[in-house]
């Protein structure tokens, strides 16, 4: 399977807390049955740099115990079969320009998921973000998924 990860999935995976700031482990448990299983990523370099400077706003006193999401990122890219890739900056749909539920900072995911022609999951924690996707349709006219964390993970197990 291939993956989108949202930058609150990342967030969530280094700091192990939710979006309400409750302990919660899914988005670790996301990260690692990616990396232990037959799974890629999809970024591109402004991606990655959000990734980056958000893991690096994270003092490391509220970061999990063993878990650097970064460094597991680039075990990921360093693979070469696994078939993570840096892509190139897809174009911007202007459909998404000031729609509600859709920042500036998701317009970038919801980009590259439109992008792809593979059927690749955009995994978010964020529900406005699922729900404005869906109600613009995306997903069926673009064949990809938006899903949260929790309903990816049990897929993961089955490859």
């Amino acid at each position: 399977m291939r993956f989108i990860l949202d930058e609150n999935v990342i967030i969530s995976a280094q700091t192990g807390r939710n979006d309400r700031g409750s302990p919660d482990l899914t988005c670790v448990s996301l990260l690692v049955g990616i990396v232990e299983g037959p799974h890629s990523l999809a970024v591109t370099r402004d991606i990655w740099g959000s990734y980056s400077r958000q893991v690096g706003l994270i003092p490391a006193s509220q970061a999990v115990e063993g878990i650097g999401v970064m460094a597991v990122l680039r075990e990921l890219f360093s693979d070469s079969e696994r078939g993570s890739q840096f892509k190139s900056p897809p174009p911007e749909l202007p459909e998404l320009v000031g729609f509600q539920g859709i920042d500036e900072g998701d317009r970038a995911f919801v980009e590259l998921a439109v992008d792809q022609d593979d059927g690749i999951t955009l995994v978010t924690t964020d529900t406005k973000l699922m729900a404005a996707v869906n109600s613009l349709g995306l997903p069926g006219r673009y064949r990809f998924s938006v899903q949260s964390p929790q309903d990816v993970l049990p897929a993961l197990s089955r490859g």
